[in-house]
């Protein structure tokens, strides 16, 4: 679509008379040099048109790349968001594995979103600041196991935790490992694939136990989509309104309420010639 446009482009000013052979190759060039940029990786791009100058914005606080194409060099162009609280890298290319230290220029930031990469963990290896982050989604990735050190749980406040769409198989050490989260208060593990039963000495490293949210092999609830409770008082409601306004209607509109009583009368009386009819074809026999 963009080199549809460069091409429009190009047309109306090859049309224009008032403009110089010099001038239509220069912008010929410009326009080419543009389109060069579009085909270049997203990194590359997005340095080319002054992404790191965003850290002239001071007062940023939100921040949404979500569905990009964005490799792990971006990190290194978000440096200078320092005021930053919530960061969106959801669906894009970063792979393996991701030095923590990356994060450390982002000392505001509360709310990290990292799902649906090809993340495979973290490592540090230096000393690492005091963190602000509460919430980290690395849902979809490949996350196999956390590195636990004594400089990690010293930083990190992390008490949300995502983890769905992460295929846990038996003998995987990452619930293991998830003792690295000393402050952690919720955690997801929704569509994980899991086989048998989540052992105490599986998360017995955290220092005080995490709620985690339903898994989808929770047969019996995942399979149902409706909340029952929900369901029996929202049809209840619904009858009761249902009868209070058709009384209502009876009340206000009298020549309705006369065909009301009429069709009530005779529902009745059908009701009683069918069942005398009938009891006379049952007297006719005989019960040993």
């Amino acid at each position: 679509m963009k080199e549809c446009w460069i091409m429009v482009m190009m047309i109306l000013l090859l049309k224009e008379s008032w403009c110089s052979d010099g001038c239509l190759e220069n912008e010929r060039i410009a326009l080419l040099q543009i389109k060069s940029h579009f085909n270049s990786s997203s990194s590359s791009f997005m340095s080319a048109w002054g992404f790191e100058r965003l850290s002239a914005l001071d007062n940023l606080e939100v921040l949404h790349l979500t569905d990009n194409s964005f490799h792990k060099s971006i990190l290194s162009s978000l440096s200078g968001l320092s005021s930053l609280k919530y960061l969106s890298l959801s669906v894009n290319r970063l792979k393996g594995i991701i030095n923590i230290e990356e994060f450390n220029h982002l000392i505001s930031l509360e709310e990290l979103y990292l799902s649906a990469n090809a993340i495979e963990g973290f490592i540090s290896s230096n000393e690492l600041g005091k963190s602000k982050l509460v919430a980290l989604d690395l849902s979809g990735n490949i996350v196999t196991e956390f590195v636990d050190s004594k400089e990690i749980r010293a930083s990190n406040n992390i008490s949300e935790l995502y983890l769905d769409d992460i295929t846990i198989t038996k003998g995987s050490k990452l619930l293991e490992s998830l003792g690295v989260f000393s402050h952690l208060k919720s955690l997801s593990l929704q569509y994980c694939k899991f086989e048998g039963a989540i052992l105490h000495q599986d998360c017995a490293t955290t220092e005080s136990p995490p709620l985690i949210s339903r898994s989808s092999n929770d047969a019996e609830e995942s399979n149902c989509f409706i909340d029952m409770e929900d369901f029996y008082v929202s049809f209840g409601v619904a009858y009761v309104m249902v009868l209070l306004t058709i009384a209502g209607v009876l009340f206000i509109n009298p020549y309705w309420r006369q065909v009301w009583f009429y069709f009530v009368e005779v529902s009745i009386d059908k009701c009683y010639y069918f069942l005398i009819d009938n009891l006379r074809c049952l007297s006719k026999f005989k019960i040993f």
